[in-house]
């Protein structure tokens, strides 16, 4: 009587956390795909960070974005060492001083259009466009890129997609994390995986990505809640990519500052002279195939960017 007795407590126990355990599974996929939801919502957002692409690239950012219309002004650094980039921060401080800018790129997009502004050649190129022409790296800090794997577009790759499909099985690991694993191969991967944050708003903390041509695509991110708007947003995230023995941080960031309130953003993106440096040679290929070249101050400005273009060749 008492072993009988013992049984059923053991099988109750067992039943009660498996059940518990297909709850916990069920409202971690159920709150990550309301929490992705929001995500995919967002159409304004104003924000400030460092992001790098080691061990050569680091930028600092300014990003506004409403819409499919962005503007990105940032400063960049390159080198595979301090060393390296502080030399090099000299020889671009002087350049750009002598072309007449502070050194400061800008990328803009709008309108199926692209703005580039390269300071250290005092030139602005506009095209024609379905995107903004600007690094990969950068991109990864876009709100459109919180809930994909890596800057990956295919639908099957984001992350919404893998939650909703029946076949991405969940697991329960430790304090408040739960795992979803999906083994189909799909755009080349043979395996997808994201751990969902039950503590932290069903945030996505980590995913990783395996069996493809390109290696490993491993994303940990660190989220924060604005009280303002009430989204989330990835305050510090590392995108990285291996392939056998070596390990490649795709993008790193950290956001300083951010906000979702269209009033804080800019009510035009649209291009404006006044903008950029007098004696900028303009080069257009965005209605033509043939490049069609002008300067802001037009002749004056011409000019200016001869003389300047000929001081530079000094460096």
């Amino acid at each position: 009587m008492v072993q009988s007795t013992y049984s059923f407590a053991v099988m109750t126990f067992l039943l009660s956390a498996a059940f518990s355990c297909g709850q916990d599974v069920d409202d971690a996929r159920s709150g990550a795909l309301k929490f992705l939801k929001g995500l995919a919502a967002i159409r304004t957002v104003k924000l400030s960070g460092k992001i790098e692409s080691a061990p050569s690239f680091e930028s600092v950012v300014a990003i506004e974005i409403r819409g499919d219309a962005i503007w990105i002004s940032r400063k960049g650094r390159f080198g595979q060492s301090e060393a390296e980039k502080t030399a090099r921060d000299r020889t671009v401080k002087e350049k750009t001083e002598v072309m007449g800018t502070d050194g400061t790129s800008v990328e803009v997009y709008q309108d199926g259009k692209s703005y580039e502004f390269l300071p250290a050649m005092l030139e602005l190129r506009i095209s024609k466009s379905l995107d903004i022409h600007t690094n990969g790296y950068i991109k990864s800090i876009f709100p459109a890129n919180w809930y994909g794997f890596h800057q990956f577009n295919h639908d099957a790759l984001r992350f919404p997609s893998l939650l909703a499909n029946k076949m991405t099985v969940g697991e329960v690991l430790d304090a408040g994390k739960v795992r979803f694993r999906n083994a189909e191969k799909t755009e080349g991967f043979s395996l997808r995986e994201v751990v969902v944050d039950t503590t932290r708003g069903y945030t996505i903390s980590r995913y990783e990505m395996s069996g493809g041509a390109i290696g490993n695509c491993i994303g940990e991110y660190t989220w924060e809640k604005d009280e303002v708007s009430g989204y989330w947003f990835p305050i510090h995230g590392k995108q990285t990519t291996e392939q056998g023995p070596i390990k490649l941080v795709t993008a790193e960031w950290t956001i300083d500052k951010i906000s979702f309130d269209a009033k804080d953003i800019r009510s035009s993106f649209a291009f404006k002279e006044s903008d950029f440096p007098f004696g900028t040679r303009i080069r257009d290929t965005s209605s033509s195939e043939r490049e069609q070249h002008r300067y802001i101050g037009g002749e004056a400005g011409k000019k200016e960017f001869e003389l300047r273009r000929a001081s530079v060749k000094k460096f």
